[in-house]
């Protein structure tokens, strides 16, 4: 960078600096002069305070006046055993200039109240008696009127229906131009309705967004006591923001005990939920202690006397307070032994909280001279900081979830591979069976089909005394072929046609062993139902097939029969039945099935368990019973 343009930054920047000094310098001497000119303010001189009648608005009294100072909420001192009004009385200097309005501001007075400048009536409340009109907690102000105001020393008198139950007489009283008291009401709204109302606002969304992640979520019990908690300090808002006490309450000490009764509700629930969230593992104890406590306490702030409910409230406040404090000091202590990080955020939010309620409640009961009151602040503040923690708490256990899903995806997909490899091994080995059972159906059809074909035709040969011609050997060739060919046509086949009549389906095998069966001098009786009803399936139908096959190929091999029956009925709708009889020599069957020699009787049972029917065999010497039961469908 060339020199010169150096210089000249370096000149310029010099020149901007003395200038702002230079502006700082008159601003202070502009400061210091204003303050020095004297203050067109007005200046109070005295403030007093005296007991009422009962009767509303009636004339201040001459004697019993004290000097007190403001704010003035507590009248146990003064007036121990006092239950009524009260007056006080003002005095102020008016100012010489009157360049400018004078303005009046009352930030709190007792339940109900009046204002007076100069014994002319200002402003009063609607209800000056029981159900009484209710001005704690709503700032006010007052442009004094000229037309009222004297030279020199005015005087301004309040009137307070006060209740000690309520903590509450005069707050603090403000007089000054104007515009100091429109900031001073401003702040005062802000104090004690703006954020009462923000309060509301905030607390009801967060507690319907908590009730409803309960309502998903049951066994997240710190939301709903988040939720519950906040129902209840909605209901204590709303009544503290309520300027009429009736008609919902019949009188001001009613309101007082369902304050009270709110108050101690919204901390029992507020330290439950505290300590849920904590994961505390005796939550069952506090919670039986929590509703002891409730038991104890509700009656005594609903029914104790008129009389004695200051003081019953006062002892309900401080029990409040003891279970509110031990709270807020003895869950830190818990959470820094856990090292939790939510514990420990919560921790300080609750230390927090335990400070300014300890400045408010010293200023409540009167024992600090401090006008401002910081629990509105850090209730709304702790709603917030608390409904924070949840969220983090619910995004910290939705990643969890997460995770979980993830590893569970990762399981899944491992037990996936795992489960194919298995499914894979299976396949082959339902392939293997798959060929075995095909090598055993083919084996037992040849043996029911083709192996009967071959007995009965030597069994023809054999009857034969003389040799075959070939023409009629060459004939007994073709047949076994026809049976071959059919056997490979019609084996294990599900889409053969079931014929029409059962007639019709017995017919081949009829002709094949009638000859055979006249050749050897047996006598059979074939006796066949006329219909079907229903019809039977075609694996039905072939199996047993191939079983009368097998079986008068038994009969024809071992029997040495002379009569033969087959019977073919349906003793009901439902229901086939196959019986074949012989009057042969009989066999054991116990020892055939128990020894498992007799390829026949092992085909036939298979066969028929195949089809789901079932075979029942009876034989002895000179009878034997082939008896098969198939249901139709």
């Amino acid at each position: 960078m060339p020199k010169p343009y150096c210089s000249r930054v370096r000149t310029l920047f010099f020149r901007h600096c003395c200038s702002l000094i230079g502006l700082w310098l008159g601003l202070l001497v502009v400061s210091a002069s204003a303050h020095a000119q004297p203050l067109c303010e007005p200046r109070i001189l005295s403030i007093e305070v005296a007991q009422a009648s009962a009767e509303p608005l009636s004339p201040p009294p001459e004697n019993g006046w004290h000097s007190t100072s403001l704010p003035d909420i507590s009248w146990q001192k003064r007036w121990p055993t006092y239950r009524g009004n009260a007056w006080y009385k003002l005095q102020w200097q008016k100012p010489e200039c009157d360049n400018q309005p004078i303005a009046l501001h009352i930030s709190s007075l007792g339940v109900a109240g009046a204002v007076f400048l100069n014994h002319s009536l200002l402003w009063s409340d609607a209800n000056l008696s029981e159900p009484l009109s209710r001005s704690i907690g709503v700032p006010r102000y007052w442009v004094l009127p000229d037309a009222l105001l004297k030279p020199g020393i005015n005087t301004i008198w309040v009137w307070v229906s006060g209740a000690t139950t309520q903590f509450t007489g005069l707050q603090h009283l403000e007089l000054g131009p104007l515009p100091d008291i429109l900031a001073a009401q401003q702040a005062s709204w802000w104090q004690n309705q703006a954020l009462l109302l923000l309060n509301l606002g905030v607390t009801g969304v967060l507690g319907t967004l908590a009730f409803f992640i309960w309502l998903r979520r049951r066994n997240e019990h710190s939301y709903g006591l988040y939720a519950l908690q906040a129902l209840i300090w909605l209901l204590y808002c709303s009544l503290q923001m309520r300027q009429e006490t009736g008609p919902m309450f019949s009188d001001s000490l009613q309101m007082s005990r369902a304050n009270m009764l709110l108050f101690f509700g919204f901390i029992l629930s507020f330290s439950l939920f505290v300590w849920s969230f904590g994961n505390y593992k005796h939550m069952r104890r506090l919670w039986i202690a929590a509703l002891v406590l409730l038991i104890l306490i509700a009656p005594v702030v609903l029914f104790v006397p008129a009389a004695s409910l200051p003081l019953a409230l006062l002892g309900v406040f401080l029990i409040t307070l003891i279970v509110f404090w031990s709270t807020c000091l003895l869950f830190p202590i818990r959470a820094w032994r856990t090292k939790h990080a939510e514990q420990l955020w919560l921790s300080l939010c609750l230390l927090t909280y335990f400070a300014t309620s300890v400045h408010d409640t010293a200023s409540i009961l009167g024992l600090s001279t401090s006008r401002h009151l910081y629990s509105a602040y850090t209730s709304l503040l702790t709603m917030l900081f608390m409904s924070a923690l949840l969220s983090w708490r619910l995004v910290n256990t939705m990643r969890r979830i997460e995770q979980f899903n993830k590893e569970l995806s990762q399981s899944v997909a491992e037990a996936r591979e795992e489960l194919q490899e298995t499914l894979l091994r299976k396949h082959e080995l339902a392939l293997n069976n798959s060929r075995l059972q095909e090598r055993l159906h083919i084996a037992q059809d040849l043996h029911d089909g083709l192996g009967s074909s071959l007995i009965r035709s030597m069994a023809m040969i054999e009857q034969q005394k003389t040799p075959l011609p070939n023409q009629q050997f060459l004939s007994i060739l073709k047949l076994l072929r026809d049976d071959l060919r059919q056997l490979i046509d019609t084996g294990a086949s599900a889409k053969l046609d079931v014929p029409e009549l059962p007639s019709t389906w017995i017919a081949p095998l009829r002709y094949r062993f009638g000859n055979l069966f006249d050749s050897l001098d047996i006598h059979a009786d074939w006796a066949i139902a006329p219909h079907w009803q229903p019809k039977p399936s075609p694996l039905q139908v072939l199996a047993l097939t191939r079983l009368v096959e097998e079986a008068l190929t038994n009969v024809v091999k071992h029997s040495r029969a002379t009569h033969l029956s087959i019977v073919l009925q349906q003793p009901d709708a439902h229901t086939l039945q196959l019986i074949i009889e012989d009057n042969g020599v009989g066999f054991d069957v116990d020892a055939v099935q128990t020894a498992g020699l007799s390829i026949g009787m092992r085909s036939m049972n298979s066969r028929m368990q195949h089809i789901g029917a079932t075979l029942a065999v009876h034989s002895r010497p000179g009878h034997t019973c082939l008896e098969v039961l198939l249901p139709l469908t």
